[in-house]
């Protein structure tokens, strides 16, 4: 089954048998939806409105320090219907192969990061829900 999200101006649909949590302070709630294993998607959304060129390359950055062993590709991807910075990840942790995707975009309201990651033993069962997740993300005006 599929259960809605719908607060802080954005909406989502994620499987009813992943975990919600939410952190938020004055400019910024971060979303997290959690696989039953370790996959997850994350929703963090900035309501300075910063560059999401900038945003990408702080995550991009984070992973560069986490991980000796991590290639990175230019991705391409619309989210809200805007044009999003999109960079795929591979890397090793724990002896064992993960992918991340990061997805920056900016809308009228906010700017977005949205970061899904899934190691080897679950891409298979998780990606496409989660990009899935992706694909159904919107906003609104509160």
């Amino acid at each position: 089954m599929v259960e809605t999200y719908q607060s802080h101006g954005v909406s989502f649909e994620y499987p009813d048998d992943w975990e919600i949590t939410e952190q938020q302070d004055a400019q910024e709630v971060a979303i997290t939806v959690q696989s039953p294993e370790t996959s997850f998607w994350l929703l963090t959304v900035f309501f300075d409105r910063p560059d999401p060129e900038k945003i990408a390359e702080a995550a991009l950055d984070a992973f560069r320090q986490e991980y000796d062993d991590l290639d990175i590709y230019e991705g391409d991807d619309n989210i809200c219907d805007e044009n999003a910075v999109a960079w795929d990840l591979e890397f090793r942790a724990m002896e064992v192969y993960n992918s991340a995707w990061v997805r920056t975009f900016q809308t009228d309201l906010f700017s977005a990061l949205v970061l899904y990651q899934a190691n080897d033993l679950e891409l298979e069962e998780t990606a496409d829900t989660m990009r899935g997740m992706t694909r159904s993300l919107g906003y609104y005006y509160e």
